[in-house]
């Protein structure tokens, strides 16, 4: 089959200029002819994809090879009128006919974007991105010029689409050739991590955000495709600082997927008119510049930013943590999407967790804010005003982090620390995390377990707590020569409310490693993580005394777990104390039973020890019962009648801390 929507190319009218020239001649009239009959076989069905409408597949040489590219063109096409383009990018493992299909009649796009031709070029590798190293992206560039020569495309009207590595690709094409585009629609683009979203991959692959104020960029995002959740909000905060056209919708119960059309029906308007009439004011994001904060006022950092078409030149706005608020005024000049940073410092906070929202009162002095859907954001903080005598924290409650710790996340959703009940030293529940090369590359980004303000204690203080921990180990034929990807352990204080941290512990690898061997060739998460006996743990102390030398002092401790792509954690029962208030008894000993129990519950201790006490929680962690222990046999035997039936959680201590904690379960 001949391609001849060549002959129709820019050639074309030089070559009508001069059958025209010659249009009393023999010769003309021969060529007349001749040039009726190709375009007749250019433009018939069975020789040529020239006027083919529907949905079709074809070729396209590039790079050597014929790269396969699927279309739809309106039923209702006519070559005298222009049409919109629209370039779809495919995302991971999908091929272009499939998704030409899932848009076109899937999503039904041919009937709500009318008068558009669809286009869909297939990856060089449809396992990967576009961007293949050698100049496989330039497979859009081509498909635009094929398009054109084979239709009427209004040039000023052409949209480049993609779905999650199809929309990273379309990003990072987007905004290298935004002179091409209308615009940018980017149905969940799936940035590889907030590193990436950082452009902590330059060398490999990166984003050119300081061209973003030259195209508008329309987003969209599942509320319920956590994986890229964080990596989404890094990549638009970019964008907003470079003053760009962006603007996000989120939508409540979609997954990774394309929304339905009625839930982005605005791009194209969108892409016509960014700004929106009159005055818009949005609160873009919030950042307390101390994670954990234990003086005030507390810092905390503003990002806001211009939506509208009217430059606005004052603005009035009210903080609230749930308890008090307060006003914050700007003022200065902000034109259609430029940015500005606010930096008010919170005045009234009380102890504990603080969920911090901002909210546009008014703009330009009393005038209403014309849109107020994103005239709200809100975050979370932890301020902590006293400090507490000592610690001991088993992670034993139903939330996390325990009652004013500190998560200070470094981005991703997978690898923050969380509660573990499937491995603890003992109890129930440990806190754990880790890193794997099997999701993001997030190498050397830090999650940090920050814990409440403690009060040191002025004699021998010293940090404790248990760890189980191992690193990944990849032989050939996986990885050749054999690579370990072991993370490592750091273990700060801060004397000044989380200012300024000092290291007093840092291992990785074998040296934090409390198993004999590393968990080898890991091929899927579950294998990512460890599975201790009793013997794969380890309990470090850490002397604490150098902090007290010249006085009491109240402190932070913070552990951080640092990234390098491979390794399993666990920590239990971490404690501060005094060195001399070690509990010397042992705890694996204790006996708590019947569990599940009905009536009673029976305890043994096989030691003598004044001062122990059993208590009981509820899973919102209410004290519900206390009783002090005996070390006769037979003569501690709780009355539990009156409690109800459920899952509770005990602790047997002492004056030195906890000696054990678990589950207990109630039943009739």
């Amino acid at each position: 089959m001949p391609k001849c929507y060549p002959i129709l190319s820019f050639n074309t009218p030089r070559k009508i200029i001069y059958l025209w020239k010659y249009r009393n001649s023999l010769i003309y009239t021969i060529m007349k002819s001749l040039f009726v009959v190709l375009l007749f076989i250019c433009l018939t069905p069975n020789f040529s994809h020239a006027q083919r409408i529907g949905k079709f597949d074809t070729t396209l040489a590039f790079g050597g090879t014929n790269r396969a590219i699927s279309y739809y063109v309106p039923t209702s096409y006519t070559p005298s009128n222009k049409y919109r383009l629209m370039i779809c990018l495919h995302g991971l493992g999908d091929t272009c006919s499939n998704y030409r299909d899932a848009l076109i009649s899937g999503l039904g796009w041919a009937t709500n974007i009318p008068n558009t031709i669809f286009v869909a070029p297939e990856a060089v590798n449809k396992s990967a991105d576009f961007f293949d190293g050698l100049g496989g992206e330039q497979i859009i560039q081509k498909s635009i010029e094929m398009a054109s020569a084979l239709y009427h495309i209004d040039t000023a009207n052409i949209i480049l689409q993609g779905f999650s590595l199809g929309g990273r690709a379309a990003l990072r094409y987007g905004l290298d050739h935004y002179t091409v585009f209308k615009g940018l629609l980017l149905n969940t683009p799936a940035i590889q991590g907030v590193k990436e979203a950082l452009n902590g991959h330059a060398a490999i692959y990166s984003f050119d955000y300081s061209k973003g104020n030259n195209i508008p960029i329309y987003v969209t995002h599942g509320a319920n495709d956590i994986a890229y959740g964080s990596s989404i909000d890094s990549t638009l905060e970019q964008l907003i600082i470079q003053d760009s056209k962006i603007y996000l919708r989120r939508i409540t119960g979609l997954g990774h997927s394309i929304p339905p059309y009625p839930a982005m029906a605005n791009f194209l308007q969108f892409f016509e008119q960014p700004a929106h009439s009159g005055l818009d004011l949005e609160v873009s994001r919030i950042h307390p510049l101390n994670t954990t904060n234990c003086t005030l006022p507390a810092p905390s950092k503003i990002l806001i930013r211009n939506n509208g078409q009217t430059t606005i030149t004052a603005a009035s706005l009210s903080i609230s943590n749930g308890s008090a608020s307060q006003k914050v005024s700007w003022s200065g000049s902000l034109a259609p999407f430029q940015h500005a940073w606010l930096y008010p410092g919170i005045n009234t906070l009380a102890d504990g967790t603080q969920t911090l929202t901002v909210s546009v009162d008014s703009l330009n002095n009393q005038i209403a804010d014309s849109i107020s859907l994103n005239n709200t954001a809100a975050n979370t903080f932890y301020y902590n005003s006293h400090a507490q005598n000592g610690l001991d924290e088993g992670f034993e409650g139903t939330t996390f982090p325990p009652a004013n710790w500190t998560l200070q996340k470094g981005g991703d959703f997978y690898s923050a620390w969380d509660m573990d009940d499937i491995v603890f030293k003992s109890g129930v529940q440990s806190a754990a995390t880790f890193n794997t090369i099997l999701i993001f590359d997030n190498l050397g980004r830090e999650e940090g377990l920050i814990t409440p303000l403690v009060a040191l204690p002025s004699n021998q203080p010293r940090l404790s707590f248990d760890i189980a921990y191992n690193y990944h180990e990849y032989t050939p034929p996986y990885i050749s020569p054999t690579m370990d990807f072991a993370d490592t352990l750091e273990i700060l204080v801060s004397t000044d409310c989380g200012t300024h941290y000092t290291t007093i512990f840092k291992k990785g690898g074998k040296d934090l490693a409390t198993f004999s061997t590393p968990i080898l060739n890991p091929l899927s998460i579950e294998d990512c993580f460890t599975n201790p006996t009793a013997s794969d743990w380890r309990t470090e102390k850490i002397d604490l005394s150098n902090f007290v030398s010249g006085g009491p002092v109240n402190a932070l401790v913070k552990f951080n777990y640092i990234s390098a792509l491979g390794g399993s954690i666990n920590i239990d029962n971490v404690k501060i104390a005094s060195a001399t208030q070690v509990p010397s008894n042992n705890a694996n000993s204790i006996k708590v039973y019947p569990n599940p129990g009905s009536d009673v519950i029976k305890i043994d201790l096989p030691f003598e020890s004044g001062g122990v006490q059993f208590q009981l929680f509820d899973p919102q962690g209410k004290l519900i019962l206390a009783n002090a222990l005996e070390t006769t046999p037979g003569k501690n035997i709780i009355n539990t009648q009156t409690v109800a039936e459920g899952v509770y959680y005990y602790k047997i201590r002492n004056s030195a801390g906890i000696i054990q904690q678990g589950k207990w379960v109630k039943v009739r």
